[in-house]
């Protein structure tokens, strides 16, 4: 009820704004309130031991003199604020982070991919932060520290950096670009079903090469076979044309609850089923897929020769891969990445050795050693732990792998012209 005495430019009077209390938070609503106010950006709100230091009011008596014994001057405590930055890409990048600060201030970087173009300031600043290239495929968290300098409250402030993983695709050479595309040589070459019926369902094999995210195959399995908790499983076979040593396979499925189980078959002589090793999983009976989504499942296998790779669907699964809870199994896409065509003849492959069963446990059987000289055997991390030398010319044996223990492995055949490595897996 009481003239202050002072006006400021800008003001309106507005009788329609009502304030309603939450906590120490007054929000305020009302038709006029739109476009009004200060705009706090990305400033946070003001917390207690903040105010005092240019924030809040400097009150007189009727006198017209300061209240704070005849002095309007409010201690300032000391603060040091630190924004927060975006989620980095991993190509690497550059961002700006701006420090509201009343104190000198030391930042220290915590990691070797995290560079700050001054580490040190006085006050308000604003810093560059630069992320490096992440060439792995998995995300990362770095962080800086500022540290106020000795002498005040040792105020401690972190920033937290994240960055994001490379896609995988990125690292290896897409084999099939697309059905009809300059370049493509990936194409079907057989299939056990499909679920087509020329009315509703156009569910074709080939749609798995089409490059179009809304069409699929779909095949239903038979029955579970006795003494298994799925059945045989229906396949499509691809042929790539040439050899190629296999990177990266993906392939993306219906958005189902529950994940559809895959295996991941590889051959570079033939399509029969003598002819093929399996490659996924690596461990295990079956690949389970993500669920709830259409995203691409990706999967290195680090420079597997094939010709032909076989996909085998056999249905949907618990998590415990114990239960089959859908006969159905559905691919939208899938993909082959790898380097260029493998520098050998396929001739030579014809007769290349073939081990089996893949996975192992006791025995591994192989045969065509008939250009083989020697075979050796390496554990994950590249010691040997076998070798065995070819003295007189043979066509088959087997191999006691029983002491060895479960894992992945790799088994090596040496000879003249054929080298080849590959990787097997010994279960419990």
């Amino acid at each position: 009820g009481t003239d202050l005495g002072k006006t400021n430019s800008g003001f309106l009077l507005a009788t329609d704004i009502a304030a309603s209390l939450n906590g120490e938070i007054y929000n305020f609503s009302g038709s006029s309130i739109a476009n009004k106010g200060a705009d706090m950006a990305s400033v946070s709100p003001i917390t207690d031991d903040l105010v005092g230091h240019g924030i809040g009011a400097c009150f007189l008596n009727n006198l017209g003199e300061s209240m704070n014994n005849g002095e309007c001057a409010i201690p300032t405590n000391d603060y040091l604020i630190i924004g927060s930055l975006p989620s980095f890409p991993a190509t690497g990048a550059s961002e700006n982070l701006f420090i509201n600060s009343n104190v000198n201030w030391t930042a220290t970087v915590n990691n070797d991919w995290i560079s700050i173009n001054n580490n040190s300031g006085e006050g308000d600043s604003m810093v560059t932060i630069v992320v490096a290239e992440n060439s792995d495929p998995l995300s990362r968290l770095g962080s800086i520290t500022f540290r106020q300098n000795p002498g005040g409250k040792d105020l401690v402030r972190t920033l937290n950096i994240t960055q994001k993983g490379t896609d995988l695709t990125d690292l290896y050479d897409l084999i099939n670009v697309g059905m009809g595309m300059p370049g493509d040589k990936v194409k079907l070459h057989s299939f056990s079903k499909e679920e087509v019926n020329g009315v509703d369902k156009f569910n074709y094999a080939t749609n798995t090469l089409d490059k179009n995210h809304e069409t699929l195959w779909a095949a239903d399995d038979g029955e579970i076979l006795s003494g298994d908790f799925k059945g045989d499983g229906e396949y499509i076979i691809y042929d790539l044309s040439d050899i190629h040593s296999i990177d990266l396979i993906r392939y993306s499925t219906t958005d189902k609850s529950d994940a559809f189980g895959f295996q991941i078959w590889a051959s570079v002589t033939g399509t029969e089923i003598s002819d093929f090793n399996m490659i996924l999983p690596s461990s295990g009976d079956l690949l389970l897929t993500a669920t709830n989504s259409t995203d691409f499942n990706h999967y290195e296998v680090n420079g597997i020769d094939a010709r032909y790779i076989k996909l085998i669907g056999f249905g949907r699964f618990n998590q415990e891969i114990n239960t089959r809870t859908s006969v159905w199994s559905a691919i939208r896409e899938i993909e082959f990445y790898g380097s260029e065509t493998v520098s050998v003849d396929e001739n030579n492959y014809s007769n290349s050795p073939i081990f089996f069963p893949v996975p192992s446990k006791d025995i591994l059987h192989i045969k065509n050693l008939n250009q083989i000289n020697s075979i050796s055997i390496f554990d994950v991390n590249g010691d040997k732990i076998l070798e065995k030398k070819m003295i007189n010319p043979t066509d088959a044996m087997d191999l006691d792998i029983s002491e060895f223990g479960s894992g992945i492995f790799f088994i090596s055949f040496r000879g003249d012209p054929l080298n080849q490595t590959k990787k097997f897996v010994i279960l419990e």
